[in-house]
């Protein structure tokens, strides 16, 4: 069974869209992908 995914740079310009709002910084973004891993 083949498994669809969004590809990954796709789904970097809707996380990257989604966040823009919020103008985060470096630290924020490394503590956001930090729980992401976990």
């Amino acid at each position: 069974m083949i498994e669809h995914r969004t590809p990954a740079h796709k789904k970097a310009k809707e996380l990257a869209k989604y966040l823009r709002g919020e103008r985060p910084n470096y630290d924020y973004l490394k503590s956001v992908f930090r729980h992401l891993r976990n």
